[in-house]
């Protein structure tokens, strides 16, 4: 297994643990909520953990390899969720299987950035107010064409339960999609915009064995 990101929104302190190799994917993503949640805390609330957790075989070559769970407190129980596009599998093959979110940056619109040199948070006033293809378009220009991301557009910034947040897929048609009870609101409530992921890997989570995986792929599917 690869790596856990823990980031406290409040500190602006980021910190990494080995992933247990026992948990994975949704599993994983709801041990990681009910851990860094605060014990009571509702939907909105500072205390909440958003969790972020590549499946099992995202960043590999299996077929279809691309979704990561999403998971926070909802009323009275852990919520999950799913997403899908170019983000899990950037993430995954970065080494890490799974980005935590803690308290909240309290400037808002924050921008996490995340690269083979490490993480770092950047404040993006800028993109306050802009509609999700608006933002898509800025990371874009601005990081480059081939980064993906997720994050939060004006559904977020009214806290509407409702809202999705936006995944990107890579160039193309779609440029992006908005999956389904995916805690847009639960991301805007912690000051999050956006969290990207810069730089051209695909496929590089870590195999035992990649050729013995690529050989059978087909009968995963």
């Amino acid at each position: 297994m690869g790596k856990t990101i823990v980031i406290n929104l409040n500190t602006n302190s980021i910190s990494e643990m080995p992933t247990p190799a026992e948990h994975y994917g949704r599993g994983l993503a709801m041990k990681l909520v009910r851990q860094y949640a605060k014990d009571g805390c509702s939907r909105l609330d500072e205390g909440n953990a958003l969790a972020i957790v590549c499946d099992l075989l995202t960043g590999t070559n299996a077929p279809c390899a691309n979704r990561a769970s999403v998971a926070a407190m909802g009323n009275n129980a852990v919520a999950v969720s799913s997403i899908s596009g170019d983000f899990p599998q950037k993430l995954a093959s970065l080494g890490i299987d799974a980005l935590v979110l803690t308290g909240k940056y309290s400037d808002g619109n924050a921008v996490i950035m995340v690269d083979a040199s490490g993480i770092r948070i950047e404040h993006m006033p800028q993109l306050q107010g802009k509609s999700c293809n608006d933002i898509v378009e800025y990371i874009r220009s601005t990081f480059g064409g081939n980064c993906a991301a997720i994050g939060t557009g004006r559904a977020a910034d009214m806290l509407l339960p409702l809202g999705a947040l936006f995944t990107t897929y890579p160039e193309g048609t779609p440029r992006f999609t908005c999956p389904r009870s995916s805690f847009d609101d639960v991301a805007a409530s912690k000051g999050i915009r956006a969290i990207v992921i810069s730089g051209k890997a695909y496929f590089g989570k870590r195999c035992a064995d990649k050729a013995m995986l690529q050989a059978n792929s087909k009968r995963l599917a």
